[in-house]
């Protein structure tokens, strides 16, 4: 077996590891998962079983959350807010975004569609790519990343799949994902804390980033599609 033939099978062992890993995740936490993430209070009590160990339990479900891209990951910002309020909250939904990225991005470069197709619809893939390339490079990124309907773990996915640097795109998205993440598990801590003055302002810091997401959708991407 030369050099490049065992590449080849190293990948594919890679590949149903992957594979496997992502069945036995989603068969074992999915349903928990999307069960606890619509009541906050049930989360949170589940969270505090496990003593200390309930922020890296926290932080691990934000990274399937992420990895398994079928899961809303906006009500688990909001939750993080609610359980452990600000700024807690917003660093251990941020901190298991970004490792949850990485670990997405990362499937997705080394092992192609065929496998990231396991984790994400095609026609998603698809048109997630053209969005991407359509609008260019890192200018795109930046662009996608801060459209609010944009759904951000597909975008990972589909990123992982086109030219661009690792440490670039990566690095665009994290920091594109602060505002949208601080501003969810501030509302979450609020909503906890029945601060209704701090939930307006959370509301307003929304709307504000719906609408720099809405000009910067009609700037960068819908004029992109009428050239």
């Amino acid at each position: 077996m030369n050099k490049r033939q065992r590449h080849t099978l190293f990948k594919s062992i890679l590949a149903i590891s992957a594979l496997v890993a992502g069945i036995a995740l989603s068969v074992r936490y999915l349903p928990l998962i999307t069960r606890l993430a619509k009541n906050p209070d049930a989360f949170a009590e589940y969270i505090a079983s496990f003593g200390y160990g309930g922020y890296l339990v926290f932080v691990l479900l934000e990274i399937i959350q992420v990895v398994i891209a079928v899961i809303p990951g906006d009500i688990f910002h909001i939750t993080a807010g609610y359980i452990f309020r600000m700024p807690l909250g917003f660093l251990l939904a941020y901190g298991g975004e970004a490792a949850g990225a990485v670990i997405a991005f990362l499937l997705a470069r080394l092992f192609g569609e065929k496998i990231v197709s396991r984790f994400v619809q095609k026609e998603q893939l698809e048109r997630m790519g053209s969005l991407l390339n359509s609008a260019g490079g890192i200018v795109g990124t930046l662009v996608l990343c801060l459209i609010p309907a944009v759904p951000k773990d597909v975008l990972v996915y589909a990123a992982g799949i086109t030219p661009i640097k690792p440490s670039r795109f990566l690095t665009v998205f994290l920091l594109c994902r602060i505002p949208d993440i601080l501003v969810k598990s501030g509302g979450g801590a609020a909503f906890s804390r029945r601060d209704y003055a701090g939930l307006i302002v959370v509301m307003l810091s929304f709307l504000a980033l719906l609408g720099i997401g809405y000009i910067l959708k009609k700037r960068f991407i819908d004029s992109q599609r009428l050239k």
